[in-house]
Parts: structure tokens; C-alpha cells; sequence
């Protein structure tokens, strides 16, 4: 669903409610997105989850996606043909190595990673992130395939009424969808 489609679906809500705090549409939608992903990504939901894809490697220093809000494991992969190497964050106690293949990564903020030692080839790396689905507009597609739409136009109508969104109501909302889901304990990946 388009942010556009959502707003047909609360507007008329929004109508019958005395004057909000001034929020708009968008910024109420991009608040309840943003509570919403940090509650998600504080419980590690696989719904938040991304994998680097085509995710090339070769330099030392290179630019994250701009979605990347926090690696899944601190365990990651650097794959050239059949070669494979396994790399790791590199601990505070240890001096970054200078030569030989990348066996360390460090965080250069939430922007950049650095590789340990340089690569002298190119590789694609491999692993996960938490992805935060970015400031939304009219034409943005509503994140998380359509699983929180009804509880985001909730939600919107909350923070669009009262200018916020509390991780407590958030909370709520969240854990009704998941609830109202009967998946497997053996297959449910949402929690």
C-alpha cells in the first residue's frame, strides 16, 4: 500500500476529530514508522531485518546503505569465487593487522565500515542489518508487506491528534497484530 492509499483510509477519521496538534499526514506517518521500527529493533524482529546484497568490497573503507541501523551479528562473510573469508568486529584489545586477507571490520559510526587489513581484491560481503525503511513520502510504498497497516493508520491518527507516538502504544498495537497471527512456534521468525 502507498502512503497516499493510507491517508484515504484515516482522513475521514481525521475529519470527525476536533483539531489536532498540527501535525500532518506525513510527519504522523513517519513518526508512527519510526516508533514502530525502533520497537522492532530493540526485540531484534526478523521483520526488520536485511541482508547486504550485492554488497561490493574493495577498499578499506567503505559507505553502509543508508537504511543500516545496526549489524545482526557481529560475525559477517567476504566472498570472491569460492573463497570465502569469515570476519569479525574487530575487538578493542587487539591491534588492527596490517597485512594478509580482511579478517576484522570495525563501525565508523552508522555511515561507514572499515576493513582490517585493507582487501587487495574485490569482495562481496555477506551478513545482516537492521533496516529502517527511510523518511517516507506520499508516493513511498508503507513498509513491513502490508503486516502493520492497520495499526500504522492507528497510530497515525494518534501522533496526526496528539503531535507523538509513545513506545508504550506502540507496544500495544504491535503485539495485537503478532498475537492475532497463528504461526508455528517452530516457524514464526517475526519475534
Amino acid at each position: 500500500m502507498k502512503a497516499s492509499a493510507l491517508l484515504a483510509r484515516v482522513l475521514p477519521r481525521l475529519s470527525k476529530l476536533p483539531d489536532g496538534s498540527g501535525v500532518s499526514f506525513i510527519d504522523a506517518l513517519n513518526i508512527a514508522v519510526d516508533v514502530f521500527f525502533e520497537r522492532m529493533h530493540r526485540k531484534r524482529s526478523e521483520i526488520v531485518k536485511a541482508m547486504f546484497d550485492d554488497f561490493d568490497v574493495a577498499e578499506e573503507v567503505v559507505d553502509l546503505p543508508v537504511t543500516f541501523r545496526g549489524l545482526v551479528s557481529a560475525r559477517l562473510s567476504l566472498v570472491s569465487g569460492s573463497t570465502t573469508l569469515h570476519i569479525a568486529e574487530l575487538p578493542a584489545d587487539v591491534e588492527a593487522p596490517t597485512t594478509g586477507d580482511p579478517a576484522y571490520f570495525s563501525l565508523l559510526g552508522a555511515k561507514q565500515m572499515q576493513f582490517y587489513p585493507a582487501p587487495t581484491s574485490a569482495y562481496t560481503l555477506e551478513g545482516g542489518y537492521y533496516a529502517h525503511p527511510g523518511t517516507l513520502t506520499m508516493s513511498s510504498t508503507i513498509p513491513w508487506g502490508g503486516l502493520f497497516d492497520r495499526a500504522l493508520a492507528d497510530a497515525v491518527v494518534i501522533a496526526a491528534v496528539t503531535g507523538s507516538l509513545d513506545d508504550s502504544q506502540a507496544e500495544k498495537m504491535i503485539d495485537g497484530v503478532l498475537a492475532a497471527r497463528t504461526v508455528s512456534p517452530r516457524r514464526n521468525k517475526l519475534w
